[in-house]
């Protein structure tokens, strides 16, 4: 479980600026993938985005809500930032679906 705690032992080691950074990076990332499925070419890959974008973003803070103890412990690991294994080859892999999308779009 020490693991899927990494956003606690991020914002104990580096403290709220950058615990609250992070949080504003993900929502970043969230915004700009609904950007990207907005502008998308066709509604497969419309549908596509948005339901790996929301994935993205509802694992992060069922995460960070878990840390913080606003939300039962789940064991879901933070996307991007906790140790890798076959969470981090998927996310990676969905990453590369929203560059193929986004190589078809005029973001």
């Amino acid at each position: 479980m020490a693991a899927d705690s990494i956003y606690a032992v991020i914002a104990e080691e580096m403290g709220f600026i950058f615990a609250f950074g992070l949080i504003v990076l993900l929502f970043l990332i969230g915004s700009r993938g609904l950007m990207l499925a907005k502008q998308a070419p066709d509604q497969f890959s419309r549908l596509l985005v948005s339901g790996i974008i929301i994935w993205f973003t509802a694992q992060s803070f069922l995460n960070i809500g878990a840390m913080v103890g606003v939300l039962p412990l789940t064991g879901v690991p933070l996307p991007f930032v906790s140790h890798g294994g076959s969470a981090l080859a998927i996310a990676m892999g969905a990453v590369g679906i929203l560059m193929n999308v986004s190589k078809h779009t005029d973001l």
